[in-house]
């Protein structure tokens, strides 16, 4: 039985809670690797039940040096010899380590990808050099969604070597905990000193997410939109966070903040919230329009978040804006909270149209994307 090996950086919940659903899917076949057992720019922490995880280093990655993690990762390679090797990326030496292992030992490579063509600028000349170098070490991809997929054409892929469905998180586990709190009428808004309905944004506090645009469109929301107003509570750490708690203290009764929260607290946070805002200018896909849906919310999304054609439906789910004209940041926040569209319609579709997105069709894809490369390369 041939045998596949899954590589990421490291292990978070969001990969535990995928692979477990692909040893379901493949049972006996499939080896977790990670290049070191944690990040630092990383908070998260997993917990529950978790398939056998293989470490290349111990401790931090980011206090790695490459070649340890090379080395490291290489000898797992050539002690399990998998027939495919399932990548997370390229940047990391490692990674690209790991596909030109696949290449001398005749093993099936496929890269996984939410990478798109407006998430960060794109150079001409290096795009080609990129193109050149996935396309000679890869044999399929497994990307996000439609803004990943057209990119992976850019670089080389052919419409049958891309399989979709790659950022999914578990759908049950939020909706459990998000009706949960509604059902014992969570006080954390008023805790917070925010009203009854309140916009939620949950990532890292930093200049890419444009959290400081969002901040300067709050005023000018709340002065249109007058008593009926939505709050803004701001989740999550990073470089920004000292800067933009400064400005939240003085938006008191408008804005407010948590720091970083574990994966268990999310749907408790969702669901005392009204519609999710995610305002980035650079966002590969943004897997907390995934968890704010599944806990049925409304989204209201930046025009470069890579899950807008996949998860967003301007007028039946939430709205699209562009992040750098904040005109159109406050016309979308009014639109969605101003009592003329239906919430309760566009939260029942945020939960059915995430219902695409499961930990078990993206075990599904990933298998039979696994399955169909080997059987075009040849291996039973």
């Amino acid at each position: 039985m041939a045998s596949c090996a899954l590589l990421h950086r490291s292990y978070g919940p969001y990969h535990v809670a995928r692979a477990a659903a692909l040893e379901r899917r493949l049972p006996g076949r499939m080896k977790f690797i990670q290049l070191a057992e944690r990040e630092e720019a990383r908070e998260w922490r997993a917990s529950g039940p978790a398939p056998q995880i293989l470490t290349a280093v111990d401790g931090a990655f980011e206090q790695a040096p490459p070649r340890r993690v090379v080395r490291g990762l290489i000898g797992l390679l050539d002690e399990l010899r998998p027939s495919a090797v399932v990548i997370a990326g390229y940047a990391d030496p490692a990674m690209r380590a790991a596909a030109r292992w696949a290449r001398r030992n005749g093993a099936a490579s496929i890269l996984l990808s939410d990478s798109h063509q407006v998430d960060r600028p794109r150079h001409r000349v290096k795009e080609l050099a990129k193109r050149v170098w996935v396309s000679g070490k890869f044999d399929a991809t497994f990307v996000a969604g439609a803004t990943s997929a057209a990119y992976a054409r850019t670089l080389g892929f052919a419409a049958s070597q891309i399989w979709r469905g790659y950022d999914v998180v578990d759908n049950a586990f939020f909706a459990a905990g998000a009706e949960t709190v509604r059902r014992t009428s969570s006080s954390l808004l008023r805790d917070l000193g925010l009203p009854e309905h309140a916009f939620v944004y949950v990532g890292r506090f930093s200049a890419e997410k444009n959290l400081q645009r969002l901040l300067d469109a709050v005023p000018e929301y709340r002065r249109r939109a007058g008593a009926s107003a939505w709050g803004l509570l701001l989740v999550g750490s990073g470089p920004e966070g000292p800067a933009l708690e400064r400005r939240a203290r003085s938006m008191q009764g408008s804005v407010a903040m948590l720091g970083f929260q574990q994966i268990d607290e999310l749907p408790k946070i969702y669901g005392a919230c009204s519609a999710l805002i995610l305002p980035s200018t650079s966002e590969p896909w943004g897997l907390v329009v995934n968890e704010a849906m599944a806990c049925g919310l409304p989204v209201l999304a930046s025009d470069r978040v890579g899950a807008m054609y996949d998860l967003v439906f301007p007028g039946i789910n939430g709205y699209l804006f562009d992040p750098d004209d904040r005109e159109a940041m406050v016309g979308a926040m009014l639109r969605l909270s101003s009592g003329h569209v239906d919430l309760a319609a566009m939260r029942r579709a945020s939960v059915r149209i995430v219902g695409n997105f499961t930990l078990e069709t993206w075990a599904d894809a990933l298998a039979d994307c696994i399955e169909v490369t080997l059987q075009r390369r040849g291996v039973a």
